[in-house]
This record gives structure tokens, C-alpha cells and sequence, in this order.
């Protein structure tokens, strides 16, 4: 009878201790989506409608995205060129 109880004592701290590992997975998993969730809320280029793209539209989006800044550094890197070449001249 000692050698049962001791058996089940142990089973019943096995499914305890399984419980608990289970219990803070999944709390774990709640920050994560979480924490995405806030990611994306603060990412400028990400706009409201975003979710009902597919994600190939969003990332067509976001090199488009991506193009124009390039474009925009490019555009003052340039100004600033001609500006210097000008108080230089």
C-alpha cells in the first residue's frame, strides 16, 4: 500500500509539474503575441488596412515603401552635393 501512494504521489507531481510548464508556455506565448502586436502598432509602415492584404502585397508594399526612401536620401544627397558645390564656386 506505501509503494501505491508513493506511486501515485509521484504521478500526481508529474501531472502537476506538466500543468505548471504548460501554464506558463502559454502565458509565454500571450507576451509574444503581445509584444508583435505592439511591434506592428509602432512600425510607421505599417498602416491600418495592412490586414486585409495578403502578405505578398505587403511586402510589395513595403519595398515600394523602401524604394521611395531611397529615392528621397538619394534626392538629398544630391541638393546637398550641389549646395556645397555652389559655396565652393
Amino acid at each position: 500500500m506505501a509503494l501505491r501512494d508513493k506511486a501515485r504521489s509521484a504521478s500526481s507531481e508529474e501531472a502537476s509539474r506538466r500543468l505548471d510548464i504548460e501554464r506558463s508556455r502559454a502565458e509565454a506565448r500571450r507576451k509574444v503575441e503581445q509584444m508583435v502586436d505592439t511591434v506592428q502598432f509602432n512600425d510607421p509602415w505599417i498602416h491600418y488596412s495592412d490586414v486585409t492584404k495578403s502578405p505578398e502585397e505587403l511586402l510589395q508594399a513595403r519595398q515600394q515603401a523602401w524604394r521611395y526612401q531611397a529615392h528621397r536620401i538619394e534626392m538629398a544627397r544630391q541638393r546637398d552635393y550641389a549646395e556645397a558645390m555652389q559655396i565652393q564656386g
